[in-house]
């Protein structure tokens, strides 16, 4: 049987966040059309994009932790499966004028898949420096957001909705 797919994407910001914080958001996520017996499950983020104007610390290194726990991959802090998304570098400017530093992260990885075992009921999504550390998304003018997209795969025998 040939597979097919369903195609869900999200467009997630900080600050339209269903519950949480900024700093560590949770968004309740509603599937139209989804059926019981997918396949494969893979992640991609199409974008993300982050404005830190407020961050005081000159921290270079952030990645984003979530509740998307990787199928075959390994963390050596959790001692399991790795929920970290992806790495950035802070592209920081400094105004010498008014002692303030202005910086901004972005990623797309729209080719880089990230298999994970099922569909969340809802994201939880957090900002954390090298240290371990979140970074303090509350204070300030800092938000971000992430474009998610799930392909979900199951066979095309029946009509794809666990019914037989």
């Amino acid at each position: 049987m040939k597979p097919h797919s369903d195609t869900f994407t999200f467009l997630l910001t900080n600050d339209t966040r269903d519950l949480g914080t900024l700093s560590n958001p949770i968004f309740n996520i509603n599937y139209l059309q989804k059926k019981n017996n997918y396949s494969r499950i893979t992640c991609f983020i199409d974008n993300f994009q982050a404005m830190l104007l407020t961050l005081s610390d000159i921290t270079n290194l952030i990645y984003l932790e979530s509740n998307l726990n990787q199928l075959n991959s390994y963390s050596s802090k959790s001692k399991g499966t790795s929920n970290i998304l992806f790495f950035v570098n802070r592209n920081i400017e400094e105004h010498a004028s008014s002692g303030t530093n202005d910086s901004a992260v972005s990623y797309q990885g729209s080719t880089t898949p990230i298999e994970i075992g099922s569909l969340p009921e809802s994201i939880s999504l957090k900002l954390v420096k090298a240290n371990g550390n979140s970074v303090d998304m509350d204070t300030g003018g800092n938000i971000f957001s992430i474009k998610l997209r799930f392909v979900c795969e199951y066979s095309s025998g029946g009509c794809g909705c666990g019914c037989g």
